[in-house]
């Protein structure tokens, strides 16, 4: 943090980032610098050559503006800083993907916008969507209430009064605050995952929508119905289902009440995500992205473990063939005999390329 009457922002994180050695400690530098100037009211992140690729102005931009400023504005700096590291990693663990940054996902408005920002600390904390809206409606399907959903969201209405949600969630989403990177981020998350299965309890008033165990970043929604449309029950939901690192959801089973029905013929490992009984034979989860295969969660004990499998490692061969995509990881699991040797060609995060071998387990 810079104190008063020190030399502008931009200029000044650009000394400090030289002075305390940003980056020091990784291969080629990488690294990035917050700053956040009370005097002036700004705030910067500055990122090193190495990460310019990962991190272009453009994103920095949107990610002060669209996921920080609107915490500062309620004066919950910290929480600030947290929400949008969170956004740093994640695009980080895409980078480790070989994912490319994309663009065409941020507003146009944000495009060269730089990387220093005005910090508005304290300025109020008003809702993005203060105009109000078109009106928006429970459905009488729960798959019809997720998709009113996500296009509010995709019009970044946060109104937390909105038709579609619980009492409990209106009361929980009141005291929030909702940024626009992060309707962005639910409408990004959503945009590729498959329509979705409904699941309703005996009872009717409970319902799921979940999706395949294979879609890891699909996140199931909780919804209620007390006779005037299916609602999101999102106070249970933010408690019931959360993230690893890699952002494939897992579930609280302690905290699912009465939403378990949905997930009774589902397999869970000890960290409560979703398994196929291959992947339990092997102790080992992964997923597919455009960049190729990788590991999700490793099961401590487990075959995939004494293989040597890490989180983040990205699938190339197995037993000299090509991974296609998890489903072709799947394969391999189901058909390698109990005791088979395997040899599964492996990329760590960090590029290097390794050999795992051994037998497969009974």
């Amino acid at each position: 943090m810079i104190e008063e009457g020190e030399e502008g922002i931009n200029r000044r994180a650009v000394k400090l980032f030289e002075s305390i050695g940003v980056g020091d400690r990784s291969d080629g530098g990488r690294g990035l610098l917050l700053v956040l100037d009370p005097a002036q009211d700004q705030v910067r992140i500055e990122v090193s050559q190495a990460l310019e690729g990962v991190y272009p102005d453009a994103l920095i931009s949107y990610l002060e503006r669209r996921q920080m400023v609107p915490f500062f504005r309620r004066g919950r700096v910290a929480d600030g800083i947290v929400a949008t590291t969170e956004l740093i990693v994640k695009r980080a663990q895409e980078a480790a993907e070989n994912k490319a940054f994309d663009p065409s996902t941020l507003p146009a408005a944000t495009g060269g916008a730089g990387a220093t920002t005005e910090a508005e600390v304290g300025a109020g904390g008003e809702r993005h969507n203060q105009s109000g809206g078109p009106d928006v409606v429970a459905g009488e399907d729960p798959g019809e209430t997720v998709r009113v959903y996500l296009e509010a969201m995709a019009r970044r209405d946060d109104r937390p009064d909105l038709g579609i949600y619980t009492e409990q969630t209106r009361e929980m989403l009141a005291d929030w605050t909702v940024t626009p990177a992060q309707m962005d981020n639910i409408v990004n998350t959503y945009r590729d995952c498959s329509e979705g299965e409904v699941l309703e309890s005996s009872d009717g008033g409970f319902a799921v929508v979940r999706y395949g165990i294979d879609e890891r970043q699909c996140a199931p929604w909780f919804l209620r119905n007390h006779g005037n449309g299916w609602k999101l029950d999102l106070a249970v939901q933010q408690k019931a289902v959360g993230f690893g690192r890699s952002n494939a959801w897992h579930l609280n089973p302690r905290t699912i009440h009465r939403y378990q029905f949905a997930f009774m013929d589902w397999k869970l490992d000890d960290n409560g995500y979703p398994q196929s009984e291959r992947e339990l034979r092997w102790g080992l989860t992964t997923t597919t992205t455009d960049r190729g295969t990788f590991v999700v969660a490793v099961q401590p004990g487990s075959a995939a473990e004494r293989f040597g499998f890490r989180w983040g490692d990205r699938l190339v061969q197995w037993n000299g063939e090509p991974v296609q995509d998890h489903r072709h990881a799947l394969q391999f699991m189901q058909e390698a005999e109990a005791g088979a040797p395997q040899a599964i060609a492996i990329q760590r995060r960090s590029g290097r390329a390794v050999s795992l071998k051994g037998a497969a387990p009974e």
